[in-house]
């Protein structure tokens, strides 16, 4: 068995994939959102030449979870809200 993966730019293509596929020649899978980000994280680990730890990773994702959260806010967001 061999996995291909096909761009479509004509309904006579679909049409006739459904008929291979009504034959039993091939078989027609639903694309996964998980394989897409899959692919892509290897091809952007592919193109860089220092790879990050995990513990980078987790570094920095809280760094700027420190930066988003323990930020003094602006002073309207600490104003008391108008009695109606």
């Amino acid at each position: 068995m061999e996995v291909v993966r096909v761009k479509l730019k004509d309904r006579k293509a679909k049409a006739a994939l459904r008929r291979l596929q009504d034959d039993g020649t091939l078989e027609i899978v639903a694309p996964s959102s998980d394989q897409d980000l899959a692919d892509l994280m290897r091809l952007v680990r592919k193109s860089v030449a220092k790879k990050l730890t995990a513990d980078e990773v987790a570094s920095e994702c809280n760094a700027v979870r420190r930066d988003l959260f323990e930020k003094p806010r602006h002073a309207a967001s600490r104003k008391a809200q108008a009695r109606r």
